[in-house]
């Protein structure tokens, strides 16, 4: 039902950085694919740490790696995984939690080393990326098997495939991977917030309570095309999901096998996937309900939905919008005006403030004040000046810039600018609901100028149409 924004996770993003810029460093003086040298800038080395009381090195390890291979395959992972991760623990407990994973991990690695003999050198983020996989896993787990876009089976089955790629390879740090692993289940139910665990499965109740509400008050709640595009809209998520999940896979089992192709084209199909499911599950559902559903099934679509909250201001201003939008489709414009209150103008983005602006003029040209409309009426015509509009908000713009013109010819009784505007709403005409209205203000205009036979033509169109809004009842009235 809403299209979340969700907050940037700039501690993995910083830890990618870093790694980045840690691996030029080590190139720019030497190879990184050097046992010794990788030694000399702060690789764990058992007898070093044991001995030497060299401690340091069980924190710088975990930001060295060897080989550009070793470096992109562990960051890929990391910026599709940590970004999850951070959401739900918050950025401090996340950089606690990716220290104390990478340097836990490489502790337990160096006692094991020691008691088996082996000095081996080592380096790397992957007993932290492990411990990422593992406090997911904890913290799905914990959710009742689904964060976001990620499940508990596509976590496992990443785990327990890149564990079975290490035992059956040479070369790899086996014991940090497990030790890592284990420390992310334990830190993740740890520092995982219990109150962000109860506001994920509330907001999972209430949208499987929605859902369950639609589908059986049926007919009466939503109309029948409506109900057929919004199955549609969730057999096409469920599709995507697949792919989703087998874009996870692919990029796995290519992060094991070293097939960088294969690895930069799954990860593409994956956020393309993922973007495209917020696309679904957002502006397109908003929008399926505003063209095909009555005004007050949707504004008791959108007040259900505000009590599940939101994550953001400009969510809760959006939604605020919405019910504003259905209060006057429905005639309610004292209640209209009542939410406009509760929106502060000056923090809304540019789509919210064309939206915000264009429901104050038409509050005003219903209460019939000239003064008033005039007024704003200038601030909306100088909000290109004010945002930058582009694509679908500059067509938004354009629209109803021309109801707001209209209205003031309307007003003023000017039918020559009436049927200039009317032209230009027309040819943005999507939806059966843009057609009711603009079949309404066109019979109106007729009206105006004496047509009343084709007045009388449009206003049955709308009387007809089986619209919810007031216009059918004011073309009722009309005839």
């Amino acid at each position: 039902m809403r299209n979340r924004t969700r907050p940037i996770a700039w501690v993995n993003w910083a830890i990618v950085v870093l790694n980045v810029a840690y691996f030029i460093v080590l190139e720019l003086g030497g190879s990184s694919l050097n046992a010794d040298y990788m030694v000399q800038m702060g690789a764990v080395y058992p007898p070093a740490i044991l001995e030497g009381h060299e401690y340091y090195r069980l924190l710088t390890s975990v930001f060295m790696h060897f080989g550009i291979s070793h470096l992109f395959n562990n960051m890929l992972v990391l910026v599709f995984l940590g970004d999850n991760l951070e959401r739900a623990l918050g950025h401090i407990n996340y950089l606690l939690f990716y220290l104390l994973a990478g340097i836990g991990s490489s502790l337990v690695s160096v006692f094991y080393y020691a008691e088996v003999g082996r000095n081996v050198v080592s380096a790397g983020a992957s007993g932290a990326i492990f411990g990422v996989v593992g406090g997911l896993i904890c913290i799905v787990a914990m959710n009742r098997g689904r964060l976001e876009d990620l499940t508990s089976r596509q976590l496992i089955f990443l785990a327990a495939l890149s564990l079975y790629h290490g035992f059956t390879s040479i070369g790899v740090s086996n014991v940090a991977h497990v030790s890592g692993l284990v420390l992310g289940l334990i830190l993740g139910f740890i520092l995982y917030p219990r109150s962000h665990m109860r506001e994920n499965l509330r907001r999972r109740e209430e949208e499987r309570a929605l859902k369950e509400r639609v589908a059986q008050e049926g007919a009466g709640y939503l109309s029948p095309r409506a109900r057929e595009i919004l199955a549609e809209e969730q057999r096409t998520v469920s599709r995507m999901r697949i792919f989703q999940g087998a874009a996870l896979v692919l990029m796995a089992a290519s992060f094991l096998t070293g097939w960088l192709v294969f690895l930069v084209m799954s990860a593409a199909i994956y956020m393309l996937m993922r973007k495209n499911i917020e696309k679904y599950r957002g502006e397109r559902i908003v929008k399926l309900l505003t063209d095909e559903c009555d005004p007050a099934a949707f504004r008791e679509l959108m007040v259900f939905a505000g009590r599940s909250g939101f994550r953001t201001p400009q969510e809760m201003q959006a939604n605020l919008l919405n019910i504003c939008a259905a209060d006057i489709e429905l005639g309610d414009f004292r209640e209209a005006e009542t939410i406009l209150e509760k929106i502060r103008e000056d923090s809304l983005s540019p789509a919210l403030k064309i939206s915000y602006w264009y429901r104050v003029l038409q509050i005003d040209f219903e209460k019939g004040g000239t003064n008033a409309y005039d007024f704003h009426l200038k601030t909306f015509m100088e909000l290109p000046d004010r945002v930058v509009l582009t694509g679908k908000t500059k067509a938004a713009y354009e629209v109803q810039k021309a109801y707001a013109l209209y209205y003031r010819a309307y007003m003023e009784g000017d039918l020559k600018l009436q049927k200039v505007q009317l032209a230009k709403i027309q040819l943005a005409v999507k939806c059966p609901r843009d057609q009711v209205a603009y079949q309404y203000w066109l019979g109106c205009t007729r009206k105006q100028e004496g047509d009343l036979a084709g007045a009388r033509q449009c206003f049955s169109y709308v009387a007809s149409s089986g619209n919810r809004t007031r216009f059918a009842q004011l073309a009722q009235r009309k005839l």
